[in-house]
């Protein structure tokens, strides 16, 4: 048994993970929370609980003279010389009432308010083999709804930084003038800060500035990286940014120059054009004389003090790719929008190329939106009339065995614009560029795998073009795993660089004291935690320390953590000694650190000197006291003060053994209504994301969409990360390999129905239901293929896949490998379709222009569904809609639907539906 009785205390409870649904809170010029929303004004806890005693009283005497009782006693005395008088009767009671009313008053000031406070709040839930400390309950506070969160409420704002670099910092010196950072201010502003000082430069008073006749407002500021701030230079500004793919975009970029404070807009040489051209990028060079800029898939490099341009390619297409990535290597690849990098002296740029022409196009349907409104509309409308036909996108879109881009990579001499193709040596058939950096001046690191992402190979680059492999590395044969998207080294300074490694099936750090050292120094080596999957690494000369994010303490804690790069055990730099997951962004050097505590509680957003950071002693070791919040944390937390909400528990359950014998456990979030009674009956959620190498049970984040379903309808919910999921090392996450589909859906029935059996005392077992969103969504119709009704009887699926020949090329093969020419196994797809009659009711929604999981998916569902006469389930669809359904208020209606219809299933309205 999962759950069976233990004498072993619990280690993780009550914090917090996010399953948010967009609340329109934006990193820039956030407004303070407000505390008015439809809130009375405040009362004391014992005059509330004595007006709610004389309120009922007050209700009795109303109709006192009424009551049956009353008229009974009256009437006897009625026509009876010798009985008292109406009029001495109603004396001598009401002299009664009144005495009663009295010792009622006096009760309710001083045991009323003991008494309800009493029935308000259950503090300890004793459950099987555990303990849960619940959330304070108060009949005073408001309670967690859609409408008070989308109001944000509660919501610990993110202040924007982005950190000055020394060369960017004025020349006077002060204290006003160090440790800066550029962020946003009132009406949209853009000011310069210290960290040390009250004061500010503003840099921009106003969004807005006029050009020909026209207004732009600025949306964002690269500030030059070589110069003042405030001195002879330029900057760079961006308007108009139009959302592409999950990356990319397309924007109007500025060149500013502080001398006149002018603008200019950056534009390739078009003959005969007025009209400003929206660029893909625009990127300094690290001298910050020059830029590079895409445009229509081609290259350009500028001269900003002489605006002499350069177009280094000419072939951009549709089909051709020339520094910039497309679809597939944005999502699945790179997660950038780009491919360039210039040397860190900035004479050598170097690009790479995908050649497109060979993979086949997907074409989405746009119903509603204009075709300026669709980010790359290579296909026009049909006619000149708007919105008689519908317009289209071409999406270079590579399937499961179908050709993928071909990769070419150009190295680039800035001072002569001398263009040198770059030949890489040892590369398998249809190759996948994983990352580009460069270590020195002269020397660029290139990873690349295998098309289906097993073999990973490391290839050295000289500026002549010259290249030699370095490492070789069978991912599957060493750790069980694949090649995956990969954070950029550390460089250090003369002493080679840092990087991600696998350790014993961990991932860990390790240094490289060259180019092509193979033999690396591991820096940080266990098998008891990782360094996490996004965790930056940074090096600080002054202390000669690398900084990184470590699963320390839990697989669902992320501590800051720092070594000593000559050697030594690791340093704690946030309390491992207490539940804590934590975000930093470092400045270039490591020498400041943006600082989020994401939870449990409030979060809190600290600037610090990395000098200040204790690691030595304790007490006010991991305090952080003399730097204080920056973001609105008072005012956040009196929200929350105000506000009963949900409580989460953290744990980790055994659901069997590995292959060695070892304990195998799956971690969970269970989240508890406010006020929650374990003696009555409670509906249940499940929620799970459940792809390779995601995460969704952290302790940190803040309250979000699953807190408000378990507060307004009064709901247990269970999150959980099943095998082939973050945080346990490749022994657990290598369960995914050639696995997709068959232990997600398994693993989750074996929690939850051990959960429901040892916990039906407040479980109702005919309100189960189960959401996810994506990969989460096809594991959804995964468990209720699987389950056929009996232990979930409700599912939400938002965007599945449903048969993952329809998904890309690189993601699919990276975990079930070259499909045969059946396609994958059944676990891959939505097959028994029968099962589904038995599912008391499930819930489609999709977007109809998804560029991710294409609409493909659902339509191929229903389809099958209606041969197979399958009718028990409803469907909602969201014109032009992409992925992320958020054009059109498709963000607020998503989640309405979501929540409207989980609460007619919990509440029996789909009992009598026609199935």
């Amino acid at each position: 048994m999962l759950f069976k009785k233990s004498n072993n205390q619990e280690e993780y409870e009550l914090v917090p993970q996010s399953t948010t649904p967009p609340n329109n809170t934006r990193l820039s010029n956030p407004p303070p929370p407000s505390d008015s929303v439809n809130e009375a004004s405040p009362k004391s806890s014992s005059d509330s609980d004595a007006s709610r005693v004389l309120d009922s009283l007050e209700d009795q005497v109303d109709g006192f003279e009424e009551d049956i009782g009353f008229k009974s006693v009256f009437s006897t005395y009625q026509g009876n010389s010798n009985s008292l008088s109406k009029k001495s009767c109603m004396t001598f009671l009401g002299t009664g009432l009144l005495l009663w009313i009295a010792s009622l008053i006096f009760y309710s000031h001083f045991s009323a308010s003991k008494a309800i406070s009493n029935l308000r709040w259950h503090t300890d839930l004793h459950l099987q083999g555990y303990n849960v400390t619940l959330n304070p309950y108060k009949v005073d506070n408001k309670n967690l709804t859609m409408d008070l969160y989308r109001k944000n409420w509660g919501v610990s704002y993110r202040i924007p930084v982005t950190w000055l670099s020394p060369k960017q910092y004025p020349r006077t010196g002060g204290v006003e003038n160090s440790r800066l950072y550029l962020t946003r201010g009132a009406k949209g502003s853009f000011i310069i800060k210290s960290i040390d000082s009250e004061k500010s430069h503003v840099l921009f008073e106003s969004p807005k500035f006029a050009y020909k006749n026209t207004f732009f407002s600025i949306e964002e500021v690269y500030l030059n990286p070589a110069h003042p701030y405030n001195e002879n230079t330029y900057h760079i500004v961006v308007t108009d940014r139009q959302e592409q793919w999950r990356q990319s975009s397309f924007s109007v970029y500025w060149k500013y120059s502080t001398v006149i404070g002018d603008f200019t807009p950056i534009q390739p040489k078009i003959s005969g054009s007025d009209s400003i051209e929206k660029l893909h990028f625009v990127e300094f060079s690290p001298s910050g004389d020059k830029i590079v800029f895409g445009h229509n898939h081609d290259l350009y490099i500028q001269d900003l003090e002489t605006d002499d341009i350069t177009q280094l390619t000419t072939s951009g297409s549709p089909d051709i790719f020339h520094g910039k990535t497309d679809w597939v290597y944005e999502e699945e690849v790179t997660g950038s929008d780009r491919l360039v990098w210039w040397a860190p002296n900035g004479e050598t740029l170097i690009y790479a190329s995908l050649n497109d022409t060979l993979v086949p196009s997907f074409k989405l349907d746009y119903y509603v939106k204009n075709p300026s409104q669709v980010g790359a509309t290579y296909e026009p409308p049909q006619t000149d009339f708007p919105g008689q036909y519908k317009s289209q996108s071409l999406v270079k879109y590579p399937k499961p065995g179908t050709p993928n881009p071909v990769f070419s990579i150009t190295a680039v001499n800035v001072k002569n614009m001398d263009s040198t193709p770059v030949f890489l040596e040892n590369q398998p058939q249809e190759p996948v560029f994983y990352r580009g950096a460069w270590i020195d001046n002269s020397s660029f690191l290139v990873s690349t795998s295998d098309r289906t992402s097993e073999v990973l190979t490391t290839v050295l680059i000289s500026t002549n073009g010259e290249s030699k492999t370095i490492q070789t590395l069978n991912t599957s044969q060493s750790y069980g795993g694949w090649v995956e998207k990969m954070s950029p080294p550390c460089i250090i300074p003369g002493k080679g660089y840092v990087d991600k490694v696998v350790v014993d099936g961990f991932v860990h750090l390790a240094h490289y004291a060259s180019v092509t050292d193979t033999n690396p120094n591991y820096l940080t080596k266990s098998t008891g935690w990782e360094v996490t999957k996004d965790s930056p690494i940074v090096y600080n000369s002054d202390d000669n320390r690398v900084y990184f994010v470590a699963t320390i303490r839990s697989s669902m804690d992320a501590h800051l953590m720092a070594v000593d790069l000559g050697g030594g055990d690791p340093i704690p730099v946030t309390d491992t000694s207490k539940d804590g997951s934590y975000e930093v962004h470092f400045s270039d050097g490591g020498r400041l650190l943006n600082l989020v505590y994401l939870g449990p509680g409030p979060s809190w957003q600290r600037l610090v000197p990395v000098a200040e950071l204790g690691t030595e002693g304790s007490g006010e070791k991991f305090s952080f006291s003399g730097r204080n919040p920056i973001n609105l944390y008072d005012q956040t937390q009196t929200q929350l003060s105000k506000t009963n909400l949900p409580t989460r528990n953290f744990r980790s359950v055994k659901i069997g053994t590995y292959q060695d014998g070892s304990s195998l456990s799956v971690n969970l979030m269970e989240i508890f209504p406010p006020n929650f009674d374990p003696k009555k009956q409670h509906p249940l959620l499940v929620h799970a994301y459940g792809g390779p190498g995601s995460q969704q049970v952290q302790k940190g984040d803040q309250f979000g969409f699953l807190d408000v379903i378990s507060a307004s309808l009064n709901a247990v919910i269970l999150v959980i990360d099943p095998r082939g999921t973050q945080g346990q090392g490749w022994k657990f996450k290598t369960y995914a390999r050639h696995n997709i589909g068959y232990y997600e859906p398994r693993d989750i029935l074996t929690v939850v129905s051990e959960y429901i059996s040892v916990n039906k005392a407040f479980l109702d077992s005919t309100r189960t239901a189960m959401w996810g969103w994506s990969y989460g969504a096809f594991v959804t119709l995964k468990v209720l293929e699987l389950d056929a009704g009996k232990t979930i009887r409700y599912g939400m699926a938002v965007a599945p896949v449903t048969n993952w020949m329809f998904y890309d090329s690189i993601y699919t093969e990276r975990y079930l490998g070259s499909p045969t020419l059946s396609g994958y196994p059944n676990s891959t797809q939505v097959t028994d379709f029968a099962n589904f009659k038995n599912c008391a009711r499930f819930l489609l929604v999709h977007g109809t222009s998804d560029d991710n999981v294409h609409f493909q998916n659902s339509a191929w569902l229903v389809d099958k569904l209606n041969i197979n006469g399958v009718e028990n389930y409803d469907l909602h669809y969201f014109p032009d809609n992409d992925h992320s359904i958020h054009y059109h208020n498709g963000d607020t209606i998503v989640y309405d639907k979501l929540f409207s219809w989980l609460q007619n299933a919990f509440e029996g309205v789909f009992d009598q539906m026609h199935r």
